[in-house]
């Protein structure tokens, strides 16, 4: 039982992966060609954070509040897909 679901420009696939131990939730096709992609690794991410105070600050703040929000959602909700809605995002950023 598959569902499928469309992601639009400027969207993002698996956030929760820079921030906590994520495990994917489904796979991933393009439905149609010329789309664009562009990969982070995790510890990459991390590793280059780490070399600018400031960004990493902001960081490590922000992976503190999504994992808080993440606890505080039935996790059946969770997706590689954006899963945050505009409000949960504006709390996290606040």
């Amino acid at each position: 039982n598959s569902t499928q679901q469309l992601l639009h420009p400027t969207k993002w696939v698996a956030e929760p992966a820079l921030w906590t131990t994520w495990w994917h939730r489904g796979v991933l096709k393009a439905a149609t060609s010329g789309g664009e992609m562009a990969y982070v690794a995790s510890k990459d991410f991390a590793n280059c954070a780490k070399m600018h105070p400031r960004p990493w600050q902001f960081c490590r703040n922000y992976a503190r509040r999504f994992v808080s929000h993440m606890n505080a959602t039935d996790f059946k909700t969770f997706s590689d897909l954006p899963f945050l809605d505009d409000e949960a995002v504006k709390t996290i950023l606040d």
